[in-house]
């Protein structure tokens, strides 16, 4: 099990990577307003490209679109053998019939960010020591919801860390949401 998801992570990360080349190079800061491209679905549920997108919204630790709802429920700053990390706990909920698993849906739809100008992405990892970490690569059935979590590598505690939910990987941003370090 620790294998696979240890294949699942790598290959989100270099997937994140390749995405992150094509970014819109505008450098300007995610808003709540819908995105407008236009989408579609097949009988299956399946992403098509042509699905609506303003239909999904990313708001007050919710992010919601035709796959999937991702809903954060807590985050924390963790430091272990003098590393630093965001550990952030969150619930999906399938809302298709395709296989969708946490770390997919997270990694496909939400981007941590800690500079202003929205330049360095961070670098994605799990959670130390937290038993949730086993459920990352869960097959979530339809209409079913797992918890789990995910964790971020940081340097520094006292800046904010923005979240930005996309509706699908390099799609239009659909929202963001800004993590206070402070106190955590």
């Amino acid at each position: 099990m620790k294998k696979s998801l240890t294949l699942a992570i790598a290959f989100l990360l270099i997937l994140s990577l390749l995405t992150a080349c094509g970014g819109n190079g505008g450098g300007n800061a995610p808003t709540n307003t819908p995105a407008t491209e236009n989408a579609a679905s097949t009988p299956d549920g399946a992403y098509t490209g042509n699905e609506t997108a303003s239909a999904s919204v990313f708001e007050n630790g919710v992010l919601t679109t035709a796959q999937l709802k991702i809903e954060i429920s807590d985050y924390k700053v963790i430091t272990l053998d003098g590393f630093t990390f965001l550990g952030i706990w969150f619930s999906v909920t399938n809302l298709t019939d395709n296989d969708l698993t946490p770390v997919l849906a997270w990694n496909s739809r939400i981007t941590a960010y800690q500079d202003e100008n929205l330049e360095r992405r961070l670098s994605l990892t799990t959670v130390p020591d937290e038993p949730l970490n086993d459920y990352l690569d869960t097959v979530i059935a339809k209409d079913d919801t797992v918890h789990s979590c995910i964790a971020y590598i940081i340097n520094d505690t006292a800046a904010t860390v923005t979240l930005v939910g996309s509706e699908k990987v390099g799609g239009a941003t659909i929202g963001s949401m800004t993590l206070d370090l402070s106190g955590r």
